[in-house]
């Protein structure tokens, strides 16, 4: 589902290069870690990425695509928002999520570290190729936790 939406953002973004929704295509990796861990526990674990996608959820813009590949990370697909912008998007969402302690379904509340990478397209960075997109976001994910903590990193597909 991320490859086939940010496949077609960035053909929006090529046939449509006047519309300012589609100047530019940003995708970021939201990467939520207990700051306890807990013992594997699967229930537990969904209660948590269930408290961690309806705050998501919350913070979202309206042209803004929220994918989970159910196993606690996140993708998030923005248009025209160049890198500053995609960048202080990012922190928004690092602070909603890491700020508070998260309420889970059950009562119990737990905090968390959240890193986060992205990439950006615009026409002054070009792609056609959603997979050099989400590559970029992966390694500005790599960078922001090796960084540390509550990290992250966005930048432009071309860098």
């Amino acid at each position: 589902a991320v490859s086939r939406t940010t496949r077609a953002l960035l053909h929006k973004m090529k046939v449509q290069p006047l519309n300012e929704q589609f100047h530019s295509v940003g995708l970021l990796l939201i990467h939520p870690q207990r700051q306890q861990p807990d013992s594997a526990d699967l229930k537990k674990d969904q209660l948590l990425w269930s408290a961690i996608a309806q705050a998501l959820q919350q913070n979202l813009t309206v042209d803004a695509w929220l994918f989970s590949n159910n196993q606690g990370q996140f993708t998030c697909s923005l248009t025209g928002l160049d890198v500053k912008a995609v960048t202080k998007y990012a922190e928004a969402v690092r602070s909603a999520l890491g700020d508070q302690p998260l309420t889970l379904k059950d009562g119990t509340r737990t905090t968390i570290d959240v890193n986060i990478g992205g990439a950006v397209a615009d026409t002054e960075h070009p792609t056609e190729s959603e997979q050099l997109l989400i590559s970029k976001a992966e390694e500005a994910l790599a960078l922001a936790t090796k960084r540390g903590r509550n990290r992250l990193k966005v930048c432009w597909v071309t860098d």
